[in-house]
């Protein structure tokens, strides 16, 4: 379960409040076959998250050996993140469904110890 703290610290891109992961960063990360854009754009419709609420998005232009160009940059919760990596439906997703099983049995386990405390 060490591959989630990576995710959430240094090979992710955790933006300045700590609670929002970079798209292209997770995207990577979870190893999708998909094509970025196709990706997210789908993931986004499929799933019904809302702008301003799970994710934000702006445009970026991305210099190039000849040129440069525009591509559009989304910047996910955490929650929003949790959500896609344990959808995914690669080695890494179910390394990531198994790190969030694993978090939640241990804040269960500490809920019933102070309650029988």
């Amino acid at each position: 379960y060490e591959i989630m703290p990576s995710l959430v610290g240094s090979e992710m891109c955790i933006r300045d409040s700590g609670k929002e992961v970079n798209a292209r960063d997770l995207h990577a990360f979870l190893a999708s076959k998909r094509g970025f854009s196709t990706w997210i754009k789908d993931r986004i419709k499929s799933y019904d998250f809302i702008e301003g609420v799970d994710f934000r998005s702006f445009t970026e232009i991305v210099e190039r050996e000849v040129g440069a160009t525009t591509r559009i940059e989304y910047i996910l919760s955490i929650n929003m993140a949790k959500e896609l990596s344990m959808l995914e439906g690669s080695n890494r997703g179910k390394k990531a469904r198994q790190y969030f099983i694993a978090c939640e049995n241990i804040a269960h386990a500490l809920l019933e110890q102070k309650a029988r405390e």
